[in-house]
């Protein structure tokens, strides 16, 4: 019975480690995309600035010329 009982208690401590190591492995993949997604958001701001400032000169360039 004893035996039995660790065996059982071996067990469970290897799923839970397979299980711990599943988790940080989905941790890293999310932190990963995380950073996937700022750097994105980041280098779409930057084009909307860009975008923004063209706008701007348009509008300057076209009340200029009037």
């Amino acid at each position: 019975m004893q035996m039995e009982s660790f065996l059982l208690s071996e067990e469970w401590c290897c799923l839970q480690q397979r299980e711990i190591l599943r988790i940080q492995k989905e941790n890293e993949e999310t932190i990963s995309s995380v950073h996937a997604l700022t750097a994105s958001m980041f280098k779409a701001n930057e084009k909307m600035e860009q975008f923004q400032y063209l706008m701007q000169w348009n509008k300057v360039r076209y009340v200029i010329h009037e």
